[in-house]
């Protein structure tokens, strides 16, 4: 099976919204739709995969998952279930506790943890995505000199460039490009000075893509589609806590697309803007302010995507610009 894009989970996600009963049956539909093979979430129904210690209201999977239903208190029996011996031997990503009414769960590799009416799956998919092999994205503060984060545009610009040899003589096609990198500026500047949640754009783009990056156009296009829309009802619900940008710097048409190159950051592929591997070429970008080198990969993604296309959600403009 292909690797499901974001848009795929959300999708798969959702018909596990809103139901009016829950069941054990739940665990194993939410794995199906993060993309986990039909035989293999078929032998841990069966038990074959199960190595949980009580099988009868636990389901356990080596790496994925350590499941446990419970009529007492979710989150202290979180707490006692994260540390036990049976996740800590199975190196298990996910410990999940539920009564069918709530639901909390911990990322053993992140330490993040969560908890929601499970009726509510669908606002919080994006938690389980390292299931569909999609890592969340988490940065430390760098101390590399602005200039790195020059150089990392520069290069991103000449990759560019290189790739699309015409780019400069099509029509619009200079305006489009000194379009993104305003965009990507803007995106940079706006996490430094608080418009954004601090690393809000970098850990969205390097969380919600893809590994080969061929989703990355259609993410940012959704992005800047969402910072463009004044109502937060409106945008897809991993994206609604981007705030509203006036000033129509975001709005998309048919002459702003995204350029892009052929290439693709495959395992052992080189990667043009750095070394440190597919992951970090993806998800960082120049930031051209007290963060720069180690986030200047990141646009390196929309260089190795296909064009974006121009999204169809349209939302009402403030005639004010910033």
């Amino acid at each position: 099976m292909a690797k499901l894009n974001l848009k795929a989970i959300e999708e798969r996600v959702a018909p596990l919204a809103g139901r009016e009963t829950y069941d054990r049956e739940f665990i194993f539909d939410l794995l199906l739709a993060y993309g986990k093979p039909q035989s293999s979430v078929t032998r841990l129904r069966n038990g074959d995969l199960n190595v949980a210690t009580d099988q009868g209201s636990e389901v356990a999977q080596k790496k994925v998952v350590y499941f446990k239903e419970t009529a007492g208190d979710t989150l202290e029996v979180l707490e006692e279930l994260k540390t036990s011996p049976g996740v800590v031997r199975y190196s298990t990503r996910f410990v999940i506790v539920t009564d069918y009414v709530e639901l909390v769960a911990t990322d053993t590799q992140t330490g993040e943890t969560i908890g929601f009416p499970i009726r509510d799956i669908d606002q919080h998919f994006t938690f389980f995505l390292p299931w569909a092999g999609m890592e969340k994205a988490q940065y430390v503060a760098e101390t590399h000199a602005d200039v790195k984060a020059a150089e990392r545009m520069g290069k991103l610009f000449d990759e560019l460039l290189h790739a699309n040899p015409d780019l400069l003589k099509q029509p619009g096609g200079r305006h489009a490009l000194n379009l993104f990198f305003t965009r990507l500026l803007f995106c940079y500047f706006a996490e430094d000075t608080g418009i954004f949640a601090e690393n809000q754009f970098t850990n969205a783009v390097g969380s919600h893509t893809l590994d080969d990056g061929l989703d990355t156009a259609d993410f940012l296009t959704d992005l800047f589609t969402a910072l463009d829309t004044a109502d937060a009802s409106d945008k897809p619900k991993h994206l609604a806590a981007f705030p509203y940008v006036n000033g129509r710097l975001f709005t998309m048409s048919e002459d702003t697309w995204c350029p892009y190159s052929p290439r693709r950051r495959e395992k052992n592929s080189s990667m043009p803007a750095s070394s440190s591997g597919a992951r970090s070429t993806r998800t960082s970008s120049a930031r051209c302010s007290r963060r720069s080198s180690h986030r200047a990969n990141a646009a390196t993604s929309a260089s190795t995507t296909p064009r974006c296309r121009t999204s169809s959600r349209r939302s009402s403009r403030s005639s004010s610009t910033p």
